[in-house]
């Protein structure tokens, strides 16, 4: 299932258009930002028949620990650590 949810929920280059005086990378964004859109996901055959996300799990937009959460000054954020790696370049 992972194998198949990694693959339908993919942000990368989709190919180049050359010409000759340019050149442009072709980007589609095929990131699912809903659950509503890993719903229709096939995972797998059974059958022959498509097995779909919404048939073998229920799909909600949440998140995946309620008991943590991050504030500043009284807002809800997003807080990320950056730490230097030991023997890294400090630059």
């Amino acid at each position: 299932m992972r194998a198949a949810l990694a693959a339908a929920n993919v942000d990368q280059a989709k190919g180049n258009i050359d010409g000759p005086r340019q050149s442009f990378t072709i980007g589609a964004n095929d990131q699912i930002f809903k659950g509503v859109g890993y719903k229709p996901v096939i995972v797998g055959y059974k059958n022959g028949a498509p097995v779909r996300v919404q048939d073998v799990a229920t799909v909600l937009d949440d998140v995946e620990n309620a008991s943590q959460a991050a504030w500043y000054d009284n807002t809800p954020a997003v807080i990320v650590n950056i730490q230097r790696q030991p023997g890294g370049k400090h630059h």
